[in-house]
């Protein structure tokens, strides 16, 4: 194997046991356990094209982030931590060779390298990329898209056009509609540049894209014709389709949430550039400076940059990190500006600088594999798992609480859910849902359909009124009380308590 080819086998084992170590080992983040609620309801149910929350539809994303999971999940035989941060880490690997090809196939394979390297010690690319969500997904697909393009840009064959309105379709059927757009821009620039749209705008791109959009469509179609009839309104009123209006077009123009302000991607791209950010003035430098001194495809790597960077900008729904997809151009713009500096002066120089980066380099991968593989699996709150754990035991341990409907009260966060054993019988409720519904427990209270033991899990604040509402109505209940607070980080931020109460059951007091 020769010089080239081992680093880069190098770079990608360094990239996959960052990636991979300790993977499953942290309780589940925020976002993730709505991933994994809406998996498990899917695997439930046996529906794969109706995803929902608990309180109903949830088509905020399309389909196929939740298939890749329960893919993996059939594999492994159970929806569990791997099964769900898996396709995030395994598109985080593919993201690196990405990045790593694209440097090379733009300038030389020394930069393809350099860059995946600092994409593979970036802390919140490894962060996202040990996360379950969309968003490496989203990642991964933009940049397969555009190294496809650029490994085909000479050719105008149907094939080739057709992949790469694949890829984008797929993309897209992960998080939204930007997986068609930023790679759409990339390739516009190009194509303005290179003076090169006749070429490549023709029958055979257009029908290529025309079959690529009728694919996307096919799972939002599927939803549709596949409604039970108990179904039909729900998602009659939340059709896919529109939502992908709504979550992308609507959203963009016209927000309705997530309204970070405008400078808000000032201030996150430099901090999603860490630990390479001070890097990032000396890059853009040399574009500011000496434009006309730079050849076409760093033009080009510079306006797209610049360009995903307006994109974000000019959206009226702006979060953090909605900027992750422009990390990987910035890291090989910074790899470009780091060769041409080593390689400036003489080999005696170039020696001296490159042992500097590479032990600044190990430094870097040694204190992040440090963080996510040995500190933070130890450092993590598993507070909901011991909630879940204590709530488990009850149930189990209690004949009384067979067939155990579960609520969760004012909480958004589903983690604790993933960890129930019954979670098909769980649910979140609000306050007022949970006075409807404990006022028809009351009423009906000898009918079959309310004789099914109900358990309450609520914070601390919560409590006075539930005792309230059970001694005034003198309905029995037990209380099962944590020994610990739920970190701030979720929802329950207080020290929660379980309780139970049960139409047939004539005591009350603590269970543990």
């Amino acid at each position: 194997m020769d010089t080239k080819h081992l680093s880069l086998l190098y770079l990608l084992m360094g990239g996959a046991i960052i990636t991979l170590a300790m993977l499953p080992s942290n309780e589940l983040w925020t976002m993730e356990s709505r991933w994994a609620t809406v998996c498990r309801l899917m695997i439930y149910k046996k529906d794969y094209f109706h995803p929902y929350l608990f309180n109903g539809p949830y088509l905020d994303k399309p389909l196929f982030s939740y298939w890749l999971i329960i893919i993996f999940a059939k594999l492994f035989g159970s929806l569990n931590e791997w099964a769900l941060r898996l396709p995030s880490a395994l598109a985080g690997i593919g993201s690196i060779y990405c990045t790593y090809h694209l440097g090379k196939k733009l300038f030389n394979h020394s930069i393809g390298i350099i860059a995946g390297w600092l994409l593979a010690t970036n802390y919140f690319f490894i962060f996202w990329a040990r996360t379950a969500s969309a968003d490496m997904l989203n990642v991964a697909g933009i940049l397969l898209a555009l190294t496809w393009y650029f490994e085909h840009r000479e050719q105008s064959r149907f094939t080739d056009y057709l992949i790469f309105f694949l890829i984008t379709a797929i993309t897209s059927l992960c998080k939204g509609l930007m997986g068609f757009a930023i790679p759409l821009i990339g390739v516009l620039i190009d194509l303005i540049l290179s003076r090169k749209w006749q070429k490549h705008v023709n029958w055979k791109s257009i029908a290529a894209c025309v079959i690529s959009l009728l694919i996307y469509a096919v799972p939002f179609i599927l939803t549709m014709l596949t409604n039970n009839h108990h179904q039909t309104h729900l998602f009659i009123a939340s059709n896919g389709l529109y939502e992908v209006f709504r979550e992308n077009i609507q959203r963009y123009i016209t927000p309705f949430d997530h309204k970070d302000p405008f400078y808000i991607y000032f201030i996150s791209l430099p901090i999603y550039l860490l630990p390479w950010t001070v890097l990032l003035f000396f890059a853009v430098k040399p574009y500011v400076t000496q434009w006309k001194k730079q050849n076409y495809l760093q033009h080009w790597l510079a306006l797209f940059s610049l360009a995903i960077f307006a994109f974000f900008t000019f959206s009226g729904s702006r979060r953090g990190y909605y900027i992750l997809p422009l990390v990987p151009f910035v890291t090989i713009l910074v790899a470009n500006w780091l060769y041409n500096h080593l390689s400036y002066e003489g080999k005696t120089s170039e020696c001296q600088h490159y042992k500097i980066f590479k032990i600044t380099l190990t430094i870097f991968y040694t204190l992040l594999f440090s963080w996510f593989v040995i500190v933070r699996p130890f450092v993590t709150s598993t507070k909901m798992q011991q909630l879940a754990d204590k709530l488990n035991t009850a149930v189990s341990s209690s004949a009384a609480l067979k067939n155990t409907k579960i609520l969760v009260l004012n909480s958004n966060d589903h983690s604790l859910i993933f960890y129930l054993h019954n979670s098909q019988s769980v649910g979140t409720i609000n306050d007022e849902k949970l006075r409807d519904t404990l006022k028809q427990r009351s009423t009906n209270k000898y009918h079959h359909d309310y004789q099914q033991p109900l358990i309450i899990v609520a914070t601390r604040k919560e409590l006075p009124w539930l005792q309230d509402w059970f001694n005034k109505n003198n309905e029995p209940y037990e209380i099962l009380t944590t020994s610990s607070t739920v970190p701030p980080t979720h929802n329950l931020t207080t020290e929660s308590k379980i309780h139970y109460c049960h139409p047939n059951q004539k005591h009350h007091g603590e269970i543990n």
